[in-house]
């Protein structure tokens, strides 16, 4: 429609009748105003107007919306000027429904890629162990994420007689010490929630210091004071795109996957139904040695047995390390912790003569 030609030929019209705008405007019940715009194509009366319009001026609205009266010329196009108006709403509104879902798919994108940077790996999960010469612990576990953190030291280990009076966990930032907590043995074990920007133990800025050096101190009834410097390995984070989902695997064995399972160990170990878990028993150098592959975690342990002492090796797939301890009647008198994978010490001295063994009879044969 061309709202300039509309307002022209109703100007027209109304000249004909020797109207005012005024006049017209009385006719129907609208301001002066109204009907200028009109003439001028500011704007196009509505359905409402074009009746009344066609009733004044004796014509018809096809004629007022192509602004001439019909004749031989443009009989045709003012019979069908209704239609494409139509037609032509109808590809605005379509136009209009396209852009409103593209833009409403481009916000879904925009806000799909900001949750995606903000939250991807923004919970971050560590095993916490670590030695000194009179204790050790090795099964703290720490939990970060953007909101709070949670940190577990666990149970403090002995490899004396030493009574623990005081335990202080801190970090170093700046050259200075800040506390975690202190307390007592048993506070190692407790979960410490903190809260960011409220109530904190530590500000979230400071993650980066503790993942560098955690430190447990240990004060002895006799007032000797230990420190173990903290190892923080990352055992979990939410930065894979896609999940592996674990499946089914059989009656019995109805949680884990026996894909993970070495193939040396499914075809050469017994597996325990009840116990979820392949063991093998034997006896050599007068030892009695059993071994076992546990399924959560993906562990697996030898235990050497001659008289009172007895060997153990704990050996995690997940992160390829090897724990070894020594006991004399239940009593720690060695161990120590080595990284397979990166073939480095990782705590205390390491024995070579235990990891080539290990790596001879275990490693090398089962996950290699």
């Amino acid at each position: 429609m061309n709202s300039e030609k509309i307002g022209k030929f109703i100007a027209t019209l109304r000249k004909e009748r020797n109207m005012t705008q005024e006049e017209l405007a009385h006719k129907l019940l609208v301001d002066r105003t109204m009907v200028s715009k009109w003439e001028r194509g500011v704007y196009i009366p509505n359905a409402e107007f074009l009746l009344k319009l066609q009733e004044i001026f004796d014509v018809s609205i096809n004629e007022i919306l192509y602004g001439e009266r019909k004749n031989l010329d443009n009989n045709d196009e003012i019979d069908t000027i209704s239609i494409n108006i139509m037609n032509n709403f109808k590809k605005k509104v379509r136009k209009i429904l396209i852009c409103s879902f593209v833009s409403a798919l481009l916000f879904l994108l925009l806000f799909l890629c900001y949750y995606f940077i903000v939250n991807y790996n923004s919970i971050r999960v560590y095993k916490v162990y670590g030695d000194s010469e009179k204790f050790y612990v090795n099964d703290g576990i720490m939990i970060l994420s953007k909101e709070k953190s949670y940190i577990k030291i666990g149970r403090i280990l002995k490899h004396s007689d030493n009574k623990i009076k005081d335990t202080r966990l801190y970090f170093i930032k700046d050259n200075e010490e800040h506390n975690i907590f202190i307390g007592g043995e048993d506070d190692t074990e407790l979960l410490l929630v903190n809260e960011f920007d409220y109530d904190e133990l530590f500000k979230y800025e400071d993650v980066k210091y503790i993942l560098k050096g955690l430190f447990l101190e240990i004060t002895t009834n006799t007032d000797d004071k230990y420190t173990i410097n903290l190892i923080i390995k990352k055992d979990f984070s939410n930065n894979n795109l896609i999940t592996d989902k674990i499946k089914p695997i059989g009656e019995g064995e109805n949680i884990y996957n026996k894909n993970l399972v070495p193939d040396y160990i499914k075809e050469n170990y017994i597996y325990d139904k009840d116990k979820e878990e392949y063991y093998h028993k034997t006896t050599s150098g007068g030892y009695d040695i059993t071994e076992t592959y546990f399924f959560n975690p993906n562990v697996f342990v030898v235990i050497k047995y001659s008289n009172k002492l007895e060997q153990r090796f704990e050996y995690s797939d997940d992160d390829q390390f090897l724990n070894f301890y020594v006991f004399e009647k239940d009593n720690l008198i060695s161990n120590f912790s080595y990284d397979l994978g990166e073939k480095k010490c990782i705590s205390l001295e390491c024995d070579s003569s235990i990891i080539e063994e290990f790596n001879n009879n275990y490693f090398n044969k089962i996950f290699n």
